[in-house]
């Protein structure tokens, strides 16, 4: 396997461990987490620079902070913290009550097993997660599996074994994206899976510049579907030293995706830049870069947009 293979697959588990440690520093105690009110955690928006999200709050000089989402109403804010030694994770969770944003603590559903990488549907009514938890049946366990929550009056339901894969973003219609790690050490790369009858159906590998001319990774798929943001190893030069950087393709009006575009040194800053996600409102791109979530105006996005497109 090749040096940068091997650096990939360090970047997408993330040492995938036990957690005992961050399970017990984690509490509900609100005494010493300051008064959040407010859109996005209370905090300042970016501009056309981004910017670390939420220091000392959400992106730590303790833990590392990585993929994150945001329910449709704003009101809830899930990420992934972990550890840098033994590298565990956990997803974690905020939500606006009675007026402030509450500390963040460990999500119900998660803890007991490394759980990462949360996405919310556009809609509410459904959570991904990659998680090492056991496959139904199997004690067995693999990092690289999908699980999936229900909304119910209740909360989230018991999570569900998807299928494999990892980093799931869908789009306004129930389509999802995801990176195929099925074929490891050749990916597929990122996927698109349909939502028909109330069933996904089997993945598409994207064409275009998405997978070519080196496999993408954690997608972020525009509601519309009309562009998607994903990191890769492209161009050394850009990239400063081989980390992974973000890219956008946008789509064609005859539904093709075009080449990729490397996002700007406003985004890509030196170090890793990957796992992208955009707010419900869609004004902001958030995105992890070494170890600190970071947001910045999607406006951005605009400026690398085709000519032909625009």
């Amino acid at each position: 396997m090749e040096k940068n293979t091997k650096m990939i697959v360090i970047l997408l588990t993330l040492f995938v461990s036990s957690m005992p440690a961050l399970v017990q520093e984690t509490t509900k105690d609100m005494s010493d987490f300051p008064i959040l009110k407010g859109p996005y955690l209370g905090q300042s928006p970016p501009g056309m620079t981004a910017e670390v999200f939420a220091p000392g709050i959400i992106s730590t000089e303790k833990y590392g902070e990585v993929a994150c989402t945001f329910s449709p109403d704003g009101k809830e804010f899930y990420f992934t913290r972990h550890q840098f030694e033994p590298g565990t994770q956990c997803i974690m969770v905020s939500k606006a009550q009675n007026g402030r944003w509450t500390k963040p603590d460990i999500a119900k559903f998660s803890g007991k097993y490394a759980d990462l990488e949360p996405h919310v549907t556009p809609d509410g009514e459904k959570l991904f997660f990659l998680s090492d938890r056991p496959l139904p049946g199997n004690r067995k366990t693999d990092e690289n599996q999908i699980w999936v929550m229900e909304k119910t009056e209740k909360g989230w339901s018991v999570p569900q074994h998807h299928g494999p894969g990892m980093f799931v973003s869908a789009a306004l219609d129930g389509t999802i994206y995801f990176t195929d790690m099925s074929n490891w050490p050749n990916p597929l790369g990122i996927v698109r899976s349909e939502l028909i009858n109330g069933k996904y159906v089997a993945p598409v590998k994207l064409e275009g510049g998405v997978n070519t001319p080196r496999f993408g990774s954690h997608p972020c798929i525009a509601p519309n579907e009309s562009f998607i943001i994903f990191d890769s190893f492209r161009d050394a030069e850009k990239e400063k030293g081989r980390w992974p950087a973000l890219y956008v393709c946008f789509r064609n009006s005859d539904g093709t995706w075009g080449k990729a575009i490397y996002l700007g040194n406003e985004v890509n800053h030196k170090g890793s830049n990957l796992g992208a996600s955009l707010s419900p409102d869609g004004k902001y791109l958030f995105y992890s870069h070494n170890n600190d979530i970071y947001w910045v105006d999607t406006r951005i996005i605009e400026k690398f947009k085709p000519g032909e497109i625009k």
